[in-house]
């Protein structure tokens, strides 16, 4: 996934999903995609406790810490996220 944040395509629209309650401690899984003539290509995979503003905030805010500036086409972060909810 981090070889896909050198591709400038992934600094335009991402799409986040999160599916909340995969297990036995309620763990939520949030992935990044962004869209290619090829399909969709992964960027992230979040795990966080809840779907609270705070655990969010928490998530994005240690993903962007550990990828740096050279996220999203090396634009630290791209023009456009898009959710479903």
């Amino acid at each position: 996934m981090q070889r896909a944040h050198d591709k400038p395509f992934s600094g335009d629209i991402v799409f986040v999903d999160t599916s909340g309650s995969c297990d036995q401690t309620n763990t939520c899984v949030t992935f990044m995609f962004t869209a290619t003539k090829i399909g969709a290509i992964p960027l992230a995979c979040i795990l966080h406790s809840s779907q609270t503003e705070e655990t969010y905030v928490n998530a994005f805010s240690t993903f962007k810490q550990l990828m740096g500036d050279q996220a999203f086409g090396g634009k630290g972060e791209p023009d456009l996220f898009m959710t479903d909810d």
